[in-house]
């Protein structure tokens, strides 16, 4: 089938291109206005380029919830459970149950 011939590297090309060719076009004037340019904002820092958006949502009266994220489960809880299920899985496996040993 025609599918198979379709590897990861044509596709994305295929993608790039049709993006180009049937995307949104922006004039130089609309990318300075918008400050649109190739790659993410986000991904180089996304603290700054989030600061717009906070600063649009607190003049508008939305402020967050909570300051804090909520408290993970503690460092030393979770690597007691995984020394616990790894020792579980070490017992198994030498005792000739490797076979029917449930990971989760």
């Amino acid at each position: 089938a025609a599918a198979d011939r379709l590897s990861p590297t044509i596709i994305r090309q295929r993608l790039e291109h049709w993006t180009w060719t049937v995307g949104p076009k922006f004039s130089t004037k609309d990318r300075a206005a918008i400050n649109l340019r190739r790659g993410s904002q986000f991904f180089r820092d996304p603290t700054s380029a989030m600061r717009p958006v906070f600063d649009t949502l607190s003049e508008v009266g939305i402020e967050p919830e909570r300051e804090e994220p909520p408290s993970p489960l503690s460092t030393s809880d979770l690597l007691e459970r995984v020394k616990r299920r790894a020792a579980e899985l070490l017992l198994a496996s030498e005792s000739g149950g490797a076979s029917t040993v449930s990971v989760f």
